[in-house]
């Protein structure tokens, strides 16, 4: 099977988004070759068995496969670095604000 080094940087962004864990591996690609194991339909129907972070991970990663047309991800995959690092600057400090917030709740 030919791969495009577009598809191979894929593949390893998934690695990565899944920390190598075994179980979403095998659930997420096929036994036989480095694509979908599920259509995306039936990834999404069958990921809501995962934990809830799982789950968000399954969807990103089906995103960044190029399975869901995402405007929002390609987007901020397009901006210069400097604007990339800002946002997700602003992602992290929302996500330790929601932590403070859950603490004090």
């Amino acid at each position: 099977m030919d791969l495009s080094l577009g598809k191979i940087k894929r593949i390893q962004a998934v690695h990565i988004i899944f920390g190598g864990d075994e179980r979403l591996l095998q659930f997420f690609f096929h036994q036989n070759g480095p694509h979908l194991r599920y259509t995306p339909a039936e990834t999404l129907s069958f990921g809501k068995e995962f934990s809830l972070n799982d789950f968000i991970m399954i969807q990103i990663a089906l995103e960044l496969m190029g399975t869901k047309n995402s405007f929002l991800l390609k987007s901020i995959f397009d901006l210069d670095d400097e604007y990339f690092i800002n946002a997700l600057n602003g992602f992290l400090y929302l996500k330790e604000i929601s932590m403070q917030l859950s603490d004090i709740c």
